[in-house]
């Protein structure tokens, strides 16, 4: 679903499953070549830019939102936050994980079945876990 001048920018061989709910409102979604998407998932992209890079799998009932969803009210003043999402090369997220605003996963990672990630490490081949989501194992890497 695009609106208010959302873009999705899809690269070559993608792979989407049923259920899956893709939004781009008022904003750029990238998704990267070999880019494969499993049964129930969402990309909730609007306000800031979500970059999903090449051979990305995500399992199925992921969630991946960069923004608060609702207006916060503050001394009277409304606001909306969203914050860029990106996610490198070749990283593996498991079912039921989710990833919020402001995060950067690194390439040759993965995180872990359930987990909740709301913040950036800046190292490669990452297992990440647990919620909140943290780093359970180094120097890994993944395959199909």
């Amino acid at each position: 679903m695009l609106n208010g001048g959302g873009v999705i920018q899809v690269g070559k061989d993608l792979g989407l499953s049923q259920g899956c709910v893709i939004c781009a409102n008022n904003a750029k979604l990238i998704l990267g070549d070999k880019f494969r998407c499993n049964y129930s998932t969402t990309i909730d992209c609007s306000g800031s830019d979500i970059k999903i890079g090449n051979n990305v799998v995500l399992g199925w009932n992921v969630t991946i939102k960069n923004n608060d969803g609702h207006y916060l009210v503050e001394n009277g003043n409304d606001s909306i936050i969203s914050k860029e999402i990106i996610i490198k090369d070749h990283v593996w997220v498991c079912a039921y994980a989710t990833l919020l605003k402001g995060i950067c996963i690194q390439k040759d990672s993965v995180v872990a079945y359930g987990a909740l990630l709301t913040n950036t490490i800046d190292k490669e081949s990452l297992l990440y876990g647990g919620v909140p989501a943290k780093i359970i194992k180094e120097n890994i890497s993944w395959r199909e």
